[in-house]
């Protein structure tokens, strides 16, 4: 995944929250109303994970239940987007999808 600028949506439970994301150096730093994001890649057996965490920014947080997080995400990269979900041990029972399409490079 190149460095730059992303639009990304965390899908869960029909509910879509969207946000803005920098990634740079294998680590993704996002934003979007109500949460900050952090993510780490990592890689093992030829597959990439990313360890997500989020912080509560805004003092009501309607719309997205926190549980399941930090989680370990599993799924495809390329260089201009992205595209993971939820997988290994959290309390999450229905799919969290995390995708990010790249927008520009870092200013």
């Amino acid at each position: 995944m190149l460095d730059g600028v992303y639009s990304f949506e965390i899908t869960f439970l029909g509910t879509v929250i969207k946000g803005i994301a920098m990634a740079e150096n294998n680590n993704i730093r996002g934003f979007n109303w109500s949460h900050v994001y952090q993510v780490e890649r990592s890689e093992k057996h030829g597959k990439t994970f990313w360890h997500v965490t989020e912080t509560p920014h805004a003092s009501d947080t309607e719309g997205f239940v926190r549980r399941g997080f930090p989680a370990k995400l599993e799924g495809e990269e390329r260089e201009d987007q992205f595209a993971f979900e939820v997988t290994g041990a959290t309390d999450v029972e229905d799919k969290v999808l995390i995708q990010g399409r790249r927008l520009c490079d870092l200013p």
